[in-house]
């Protein structure tokens, strides 16, 4: 497995201050986090297209605990290109009670989709 980051942004702090500035009216700044997948059209064009149904929303309440959560999220992403996906699931298993399992796929899902 091979991990790769970037950002287009030259200061990473600005939307979450903009975020923290703007809040909803509920007091939290709201982070999505959706994968998306590279696909190939036949006619060679490159697309990520979203992973529907698939993503999490973190609620923070300072601009703080939003630089934290990134800075897990980039090593939780480092753990997983270092010792692969199923040993730091493993690993977070025995530490996160109640952690939500995936559940299996399906033969047909391992066919890549047309598109």
């Amino acid at each position: 497995m091979q991990i790769s980051s970037a950002t287009d942004q030259p200061d990473q702090d600005e939307t979450i201050r903009v975020a923290e500035a703007q809040r909803d009216p509920d007091g939290w700044i709201h982070i999505r986090i959706q994968p998306q997948v590279l696909l190939t059209t036949p006619e060679g064009r490159r697309l990520y297209l979203a992973w529907r149904d698939v993503y999490w929303v973190f609620k923070v309440q300072t601009a703080a605990e939003a630089y934290d959560l990134r800075d897990a999220l980039v090593a939780c992403f480092a753990a997983v290109g270092k010792f692969g996906a199923t040993a730091v699931k493993e690993s977070l298993d025995g530490a996160v009670k109640g952690m939500p399992s995936s559940r299996p796929h399906t033969e047909s899902e391992s066919s890549p989709p047309s598109v």
